[in-house]
């Protein structure tokens, strides 16, 4: 027989392992069975531990998210508001957007998080779908404010003349709140499109139906993601085109005191105006 059996005909023998103290009853079990659920009972212990380990880093990579997310946007929202002039500009108007919306962001990961380490969480309708909910609001409103500051510098730079014309306080009101009220459709479909009857958790994946990812989030996020390429990179040549202008007018104008004076005196004149 296997070494570690009483042949006396003891109950059982405790010992001590990874997973904790366990009672092996030799009653109940012989030889090799008794082995092998020594060897399940250790398996056990061990994922139990890897599955804690995982979870802990997960936490503590939320909760630096978190602290960077919300200093960093907190900081450009109090300067926007110390600082009236940096307000009024046109086009800090949607930089201000952008960190209420990131700043919504960073405020629903300890919302997200929280389902981790409470379970009883998953088990309710209306709290698993504000998940998915303020998530997606979050994120939709930040991209809908990046492409309203990429259109705004599109603007400024291929059509500097028309600058002021175009991009009025009120079209800047209308792109913002538009942007805003995107996100919010966007967002609350899954509050009555869903598959919260036959979801087993409370995951993105099993909760959120296919359709509505497939058919709704990547066509809005790609879609967004490629007129963005496109804008920066009509930007990017107009800067270049600019460059070389100038570079050119530089080679072909001689320099002379005269010139370099009316140059500046031409320039200051462009600021003013």
């Amino acid at each position: 027989m296997y070494k570690g059996i009483d042949r006396a005909g003891r109950k059982g023998e405790k010992r001590g392992g990874k997973g904790g103290d366990m009672i092996l009853d030799y009653s109940s079990c012989a030889g090799t069975m008794c082995f092998i659920n020594i060897n399940i009972t250790n398996r056990t212990g061990t994922l139990e531990d890897n599955s804690l380990v995982s979870q802990t880093f997960w936490v503590a990579l939320d909760i630096l998210l978190l602290i960077v997310i919300v200093s960093g946007n907190t900081l450009t929202m109090c300067a926007m508001h110390k600082c009236r002039r940096l307000y009024s500009l046109i086009s800090n108007k949607f930089v201000a957007s952008l960190a209420v919306s990131d700043l919504l962001v960073g405020l629903t990961i300890p919302y997200h998080t929280a389902f981790y380490l409470n379970d009883t969480l998953c088990k309710n309708k209306a709290l698993c779908l504000s998940r998915f909910v303020l998530i997606v609001l979050g994120c939709c409103a930040s991209i809908c404010n990046l492409i309203s500051i990429a259109l705004d510098r599109y603007i400024a730079i291929l059509y500097p003349f028309h600058y002021c014309r175009l991009m009025t306080q009120r079209m800047v009101s209308v792109m913002i709140v538009g942007g805003w009220i995107t996100a919010i459709i966007i967002a609350t479909i899954p509050t009555y499109w869903n598959n919260w009857d036959i979801a087993i958790m409370c995951e993105i994946d099993e909760v959120l139906t296919d359709n509505y990812i497939l058919m709704v989030l990547t066509p809005s996020f790609l879609s967004v993601w490629v007129a963005l390429l496109i804008v920066y990179w009509r930007i990017w040549r107009e800067a270049s085109e600019h460059a070389k202008r100038i570079q050119n007018l530089t080679c072909l104008i001689p320099y002379s005191p005269l010139n370099a004076k009316l140059g500046l005196d031409h320039f200051n004149q462009h600021i003013i105006a």
